[in-house]
């Protein structure tokens, strides 16, 4: 059973666990990035069972999450965000302003972006500069940007097809787009250009993506981003790697830089588009809701994390043994997170 509801005209949020005939214990309510949404699904669907607790759960994607987590303590809003990049300095900042000013970070594990077209397709491997010469808005012409003239796969390396480039991607609001933006588009850019970017306007240039209709903004619904590549030849698509697990063969995925995405490549590091998985939990809310510790502690706890454990059998890449034992201590002692941190970036306002 699930159902949809509103606790204020702002703010919807899809129930994903029921509890049965039995009365409702406790309210938590969880938003953020489509990529971490499976897996604190799958979480809660199990925590609301045995606890009878109602858990809200609604994929906002990540920077919408933050806009919303960091609106306020009061009770109708979010109690944690799921989080697909570290929490930004602006982030961190508007929280502090808003009243939310003790936060708990969990690092809970790690995704790839996995570039990605029908299984049919010829194409194969992408470089990271192919991506971005295929997504960016503007791309470097003697030392100046100018408007991305590439229409078609060729034009992008001429062993590749002559059909027009088609990308189906997530919008401003995910934090994939996000990672995609600072992590590849800016960071080749500056790479092409042969010097850092200076200020905002020259920065967000560098991180525009393209708006000509080859670059297509899909919904936080990672799977109707699949369905719809696989329905197409040629296309390419970008989605998370635990997401891409579910689609089957009626997809592939692209190299990048010759390497595939897989668990070693990405919990190594080795993989381009590599990146970490947060969860963060207001202070206020836990001590207002101490059941949402106990959410946590199950999220963090063996069943889980383990190597056999649930999360990795339905495409969670785990962190390291270390980590898993720092976040269940950060649990236990209510470590504030701190920024700059690992947990916080100091990166340019979006």
């Amino acid at each position: 059973m699930s159902a949809v509801f509103c606790r204020v005209a702002a703010l919807c949020f899809m129930l994903v666990t029921v509890a049965g005939e039995a009365a409702w214990a406790a309210d938590v309510s969880i938003v953020g990035s489509s990529t971490v949404y499976p897996f604190m699904r799958h979480v809660a669907t199990i925590f609301g069972r045995r606890a009878k607790v109602q858990v809200a759960l609604e994929p906002t994607g990540t920077e919408t999450g933050f806009d919303y987590f960091c609106a306020g303590s009061a009770d109708y809003l979010p109690d944690i965000n799921n989080a697909s990049f570290a929490m930004t300095l602006q982030q961190f900042r508007n929280c502090q302003r808003n009243g939310v000013r003790d936060i708990l970070a969990f690092s809970i594990g790690y995704d790839g972006i996995v570039v990605f077209s029908d299984a049919a397709s010829p194409l194969s491997e992408l470089s990271l500069e192919g991506i971005y010469r295929t997504v960016a808005a503007e791309v470097p012409t003697q030392g100046a940007l100018t408007a991305n003239p590439a229409k078609s796969w060729a034009e992008i390396d001429r062993r590749l097809p002559g059909e027009a480039i088609r990308v189906l991607g997530p919008p401003p609001t995910s934090g994939t787009r996000a990672f995609l933006e600072q992590e590849v588009l800016k960071v080749v850019c500056e790479r092409l250009l042969g010097r850092p970017v200076n200020g905002l306007a020259m920065d967000r240039r560098c991180r525009s993506v393209r708006k000509d209709g080859l670059y297509v903004d899909v919904s936080e619904d990672d799977q109707f981003l699949i369905d719809a590549v696989a329905q197409a030849h040629n296309n390419v698509g970008l989605v998370g790697y635990g997401q891409f697990q579910l689609a089957g063969n009626r997809v592939k995925a692209l190299a990048i830089d010759g390497v595939q995405p897989t668990v070693d490549a990405i919990a190594s590091g080795r993989y381009p588009l590599s990146r970490p998985l947060f969860v963060y939990v207001k202070l206020t809310s836990l001590k207002r809701q101490p059941v949402i510790a106990e959410l946590i502690a199950l999220l963090l706890s063996d069943e889980m994390m383990a190597p056999a454990g649930e999360l990795s059998k339905i495409g969670l890449i785990l962190p390291s043994p270390e980590i898993r034992t720092q976040n269940r201590d950060r649990l236990t002692t209510q470590e504030k997170l701190t920024c700059p941190s690992s947990f916080c970036a100091m990166t340019a306002d979006r």
